[in-house]
């Protein structure tokens, strides 16, 4: 979770003018992200293991939707910058996993 947290922090530090990532497609890729988390934290590795392990995620999760690096983290900075469309994300993240037969 700190390195999401961590990772959202410096995806702000930019300015960006339009979302380079739907927010459909940012929904599916930050619940996967979340669930990377969860299942590396509940690993027993090192820190560094962790980070290694979670950066191979990201990587996957990233290629998986066919997102660079540098546009997630530009739709980050982006969905920082309108926090009521991050919300609406996180609706959408919040009723996939409430309803996972229907994803």
């Amino acid at each position: 979770m700190k390195k999401f947290i961590f990772l959202l922090f410096l995806s702000a530090c930019q300015q960006s003018d339009k979302a380079t990532v739907p927010p459909e497609k940012m929904a599916l890729i930050l619940k996967d992200m979340h669930i990377a988390q969860t299942y590396v934290y509940e690993q027993k590795l090192s820190n560094q293991e962790r980070k290694n392990k979670l950066k191979q995620l990201y990587f996957s999760i990233l290629s998986k939707y066919n997102v660079s690096k540098q546009d997630f983290h530009e739709a980050m900075n982006y969905y920082s910058d309108h926090v009521h469309e991050l919300d609406s994300i996180y609706k959408m993240i919040i009723e996939k996993t409430s309803n996972p037969n229907e994803n």
